[in-house]
């Protein structure tokens, strides 16, 4: 990037060229050419692949808004409250219930998903089985 800034005293614009370093946030391909071409040039593949700016792709953007706004819903205190109170309810179940199933009510996906994957990180030495319905 080249921002520019016009000299009213020597009457020309005065360049203040930038390098940013870029690559896309998931794979990306290369021809052997390219790649060729960029190592003669003394490219940096280190340099870009650790320090450079993760970009998206236009197409991709509302699947990582999409993901940020589940992350930002799971850890509101109220949700994540809702959520501590489901694995304990689980817990009692498992270490003090004669009963052989339980049903766990989640008010939303999102939560359901969040208290599966946590019973099943919790819980892996119990061998639970969890399913949804």
């Amino acid at each position: 990037m080249c921002a520019f800034k016009w000299d009213e005293d020597k009457f020309k614009y005065i360049a203040r060229p930038f390098c940013f370093y870029v690559n896309p946030k998931d794979n990306f391909l290369a021809s052997g050419n390219a790649i060729k071409f960029l190592t003669e040039q003394n490219f940096d593949f280190n340099k870009v692949l650790k320090d450079g700016i993760h970009y998206a792709r236009i197409k991709d953007e509302s699947s990582i808004k999409d993901t940020c706004y589940k992350e930002e819903y799971l850890m509101r205190e109220d949700v994540s409250s809702t959520v501590e109170a489901l694995l304990k309810q689980v817990e009692e179940w498992i270490y003090f219930s004669v009963e052989k199933s339980i049903i766990v009510n989640a008010e939303c996906p999102l939560i359901k998903k969040a208290v599966r994957k946590m019973i099943l990180e919790s819980f892996s030495e119990v061998g639970i089985i969890v399913s949804s319905s």
